[in-house]
């Protein structure tokens, strides 16, 4: 995930969570690993765990990611701080990532 600023100082693995749709199941951040790249501001998370073929919801806390100036996410685009970044990842996609992984 790519940002605007450097929001290393206070980015967490926990800030970001995984939803699995179909059974509203939560990846929790034991599973997960987040490195930062101060070059580009941008996080990635690796998941360690098995994810099943199936839509997650991908949410990024507003109020726990700020750039130096204090600054929380502007979750949404609209110039304001929140509400928490969603995005979704699709079946295919998580299809893709296993079979790659093989």
């Amino acid at each position: 995930m790519r940002f605007s600023e450097d929001v290393s100082r206070s980015l967490n693995t926990g800030d970001l969570r995984l939803k699995n749709l179909s059974n509203s199941s939560l990846i929790t951040y034991a599973g997960m690993k987040m490195t930062y790249d101060a070059k580009t501001n941008t996080a990635t998370w690796t998941i360690n765990t098995d994810m099943a073929e199936v839509t997650y919801k991908v949410m990024l806390s507003w109020s726990q990611v700020s750039d130096a100036d204090g600054n929380n996410l502007d979750g949404n685009g609209d110039g304001n701080a929140g509400p928490d970044h969603v995005m979704y990842i699709a079946p295919s996609e998580i299809a893709a990532i296993n079979s790659a992984a093989g």
